[in-house]
């Protein structure tokens, strides 16, 4: 378990510049940070720095903030789990980055807030899990508890076999039974019963002895169709299982309600072996006028996620470092949900050029952070060039200033025209720089001590002036006397 960080080391954090001038001195703006020993994913404190370094950096949140981006007009919104070590689910906030007030954006909705970006003009991207129970098809619904006992793929009708009306089901460890019938107690004559059955197991043999039967195609295998005394069945091995299905009349009739069978999976989630909800994964975009756009929602089980990184300073379009099973791509969607993504870069955790993990718009150029298998560190790209630093954990930009954490944890920050750099704070994981620049007082006019006031002056001046005419009057008179 990470020790949480003291306020007393958080004010330890503020380092002397590494040489160079300030650049940013005169257009001071904040940034906020994650402070944390490592990024193991239980997040960290949430610490906010001014660029020019005039303050020393203040604490917001002590721990659990897992991700913040700094929206336009001083609030800062980021992702505070509720509590605990578990982090069962987490709440986005915001909050004022001058007197920490805070506000939940969405109080009444429970998720687990993984990513968060803020639009220019104040709109928010987040991406989110959300715990969903897929609810199974009706006539499938009372035989689930059964089913979830077989160690064996389950196949399964799609819908209700015609004629029956009640299912009974039986799960074990080396397969399972579902059957359908019309006279579940047995009381109906023999011609009126209807009997619809599919039974699993995990035995190789089929149910006959070689040569008795007819050989049949049936779900792309070779199978068997035999009958019994007033009914038929059919026999056939998939997924190192052998499924029959009775009773039918015929072959054709039989062969086409084992060729109608589709996997759980289909029918009632990919999740359906649990009893507790499982998280699906959505991108969504809550506008500044309250609207809601849903980017992406996935409603089965899927190993994929939706972090978005970076609006356009247009705040049309949106930045996502789309990820799946390793493999992953920047994507760029439409604010507004229409159309389809467009695919920037793709790569891979597996091999290279490496994964995607983080992105930004930087004037004309999008900025990627690419990193190997493990992760960040990696290599600070622009798309389609060459690498503008190594070593780098996270970052973001605003105009010509990038923000960017080293992968020793220092914040730095660049100036993109001039390439003067600063270094801010150290044990960082995670950084953003706001977009609104920040407003100074205007300081009180400084009395001048540097002379009498300009009126004195200027009196002055005529005195002398008048002093000097007399003399000169004087001395002319008497020049004419002597005369």
């Amino acid at each position: 378990m990470r020790r949480p960080v003291s306020i007393a080391s958080i004010l330890l954090l503020l380092a002397t510049p590494a040489g160079g001038q300030d650049t940013s001195a005169s257009d001071p703006r904040y940034l906020a940070y994650i402070e944390a020993e490592e990024n193991d994913g239980t997040g960290g404190a949430l610490v906010v720095v001014r660029s020019d370094g005039k303050e020393e950096p203040r604490t917001l949140l002590e721990r659990g903030v897992l991700a913040a981006d700094i929206a336009p007009g001083v609030p800062d919104r980021v992702d505070d789990p509720a509590g605990g070590e578990t982090l069962p689910e987490s709440r986005l906030l915001k909050i004022d980055i001058e007197t920490g007030e805070r506000e939940d954006v969405l109080p009444d909705e429970t998720a687990h807030y993984l990513g968060v970006a803020a639009s220019p003009r104040g709109d928010i991207a987040f991406y989110r899990t959300v715990a969903r129970a897929v609810e199974p098809p009706s006539h499938l619904a009372p035989a689930i508890p059964e089913l979830r006992q077989a160690a064996v793929p389950v196949l399964a009708p799609p819908e209700e076999p015609p004629d029956t009306g009640n299912v009974a089901a039986d799960g074990h460890e080396d397969g399972y039974a579902l059957r359908y019938t019309n006279d579940p107690t047995g009381g109906a004559a023999h011609a009126e019963q209807r009997v619809v059955f599919v039974e699993a197991t995990v035995a190789e043999e089929l149910p006959v002895a070689e040569g008795e039967g007819e050989s049949v195609t049936v779900r792309g295998t070779q199978g068997v169709f035999y009958c019994g005394a007033a009914t038929c069945f059919v026999s056939w091995r998939e997924n190192e299982t052998t499924y029959t299905v009775g009773e039918f009349g015929d072959q054709g009739e039989a062969i086409a309600f084992a060729e109608s069978l589709q996997p759980m999976e289909d029918l009632a989630g990919i999740g359906w072996q649990s009893e507790e909800p499982f998280p699906t994964p959505e991108l969504i975009v809550l506008r500044e006028d309250g609207e809601r756009v849903t980017l992406e929602s996935v409603e089965g089980f899927c190993e994929c996620g939706f972090p978005p990184v970076s609006w356009r300073p247009s705040a049309r379009r949106l930045l996502v470092a789309a990820m799946a099973e390793g493999y992953t791509t920047l994507q760029e969607y439409r604010a507004n949900g229409r159309g389809r993504p467009r695919t920037l870069a793709e790569g891979s955790i597996f091999e290279g050029p490496g994964g995607i993990f983080d992105a930004a718009y930087a004037g004309d150029r999008v900025l990627t952070l690419v990193a190997g298998d493990s992760g960040p560190p990696g290599d600070l790209r622009a798309l389609g060039g060459g690498v503008l630093r190594e070593d780098v954990r996270a970052f973001d930009t605003h105009g010509s200033l990038l923000a960017y954490v080293t992968g020793g944890g220092a914040v730095r920050l660049l100036d993109l025209t001039t390439d003067e750099e600063v270094r801010l704070a150290r044990g960082a994981i995670d950084v953003s720089i706001a977009p609104d620049t920040i407003e100074e007082d205007a300081p009180p006019p400084a009395p001048n001590d540097e002379g009498p006031p300009l009126v004195l002056l200027v009196l002055i001046l005529l005195a002398l002036a008048s002093l000097g005419l007399g003399t000169a009057l004087y001395v002319a008179a008497r020049r004419r006397r002597r005369r």
